[in-house]
């Protein structure tokens, strides 16, 4: 998606804007830039010759300073290209204009393949006569025979992922995750902390117990992560609620009598749940915020596990 602000940035600059994405080259790169919920993305189409280059311009964009002056959250890089995510916020683009300047200079000081080269095969090519194509929001530039290559190898990739992995396996992983992921959760809660960072860490525990037990790499898997949210935010709260009922019968002399133990608690939990519509509607509303919170944590990750898994992920498209 593009927006207003990236719009004028790309008229200014020259780029183009078209299927989401506004792209050309500059600097001496060809560049790309989109934008989603709470984010700006920047996406470079950059090789080198010397896998030296690759850590230092890692170790560039993972410098504290360098990250928190252009409010750079995340990057990705690659083979042949580099995708910056910026927080998004008042200012963000100028922050982006100022960085690519920046980026595309410390690209060339690292000896960065850019334009002049193909992105597939990394031999010289005309910039203006060469193929354009998108691949997850990245646009390059390549040889007409690198780009039908590229694409039959893609097909033959994903359809080989397809047939791997299992779904039930993967929702096991996930709940299992998730529900590690909910110990923090439970604390947090026990203690009144509403803590949207600790909903990340319920997705990103649900993400990799998914991985984990080889879940299927379909569609799927977005929708058992969020499913595995949920279930994490419930159980972490539900923790928290069967310690302190635990606790107050562990402490109150009238209880001491019965010799209460914790299964005791979690079957009278569940029965006052069920029963109790008070209860009930109490743990719903506190769910419900929960998720809200949850949801700005991991809500990239769940956004990811679609893209990656969609029809046109990992696919070359051509855009002219």
């Amino acid at each position: 998606m593009v927006g207003k602000t990236i719009k004028k940035y790309a008229d200014e600059k020259g780029l183009t804007v078209k299927n989401g994405i506004a792209y050309g080259v500059y600097g001496g790169y060809m560049i790309s830039l989109n934008e989603g919920s709470g984010y700006k993305a920047l996406s470079v189409a950059v090789s080198f010759n010397d896998e030296n280059s690759y850590s230092a311009l890692g170790a560039y964009l993972s410098d504290a300073n360098i990250r928190k002056c252009y409010r750079i959250t995340n990057h990705q890089l690659n083979n042949n290209s580099v995708t910056i995510l910026f927080f998004d916020k008042k200012g963000t683009i100028d922050k982006i204009a100022e960085f690519t300047d920046t980026l595309c200079s410390k690209l060339a000081e690292l000896g960065g393949l850019g334009a002049d080269y193909c992105s597939s095969c990394k031999m010289p090519l005309d910039s203006a006569s060469a193929l354009k194509a998108s691949m997850n929001d990245t646009v390059y530039l390549l040889h007409e025979g690198c780009f039908v290559k590229d694409n039959e190898n893609f097909t033959i990739a994903k359809e080989t992922v397809a047939m791997k992995g299992s779904v039930p396996k993967g929702i096991v992983g996930a709940l299992l995750g998730a529900a590690l992921g909910a110990i923090p959760w439970a604390i947090a809660y026990y203690y009144g902390w509403f803590v949207a960072l600790l909903g990340l860490v319920i997705g990103l525990a649900a993400k990799k117990g998914y991985e984990l037990l080889g879940g299927k790499e379909s569609r799927a898997k977005g929708i058992v992560l969020i499913i595995a949210t949920i279930f994490g935010v419930f159980l972490g709260e539900s923790m928290a609620l069967i310690y302190v009922m635990y606790s107050a019968y562990t402490t109150d002399p009238q209880y001491a009598a019965y010799s209460i133990t914790l299964f005791d608690t979690v079957r009278a939990y569940f029965s006052l749940l069920f029963t109790n519509s008070e209860l009930m509607s109490e743990i719903i509303g506190d769910v419900l915020f929960g998720l809200v919170f949850a949801a700005l944590g991991m809500y990239q990750i769940i956004i990811a596990a679609f893209k990656s898994t969609g029809k046109k992920a990992n696919t070359l498209t051509k855009l002219d």
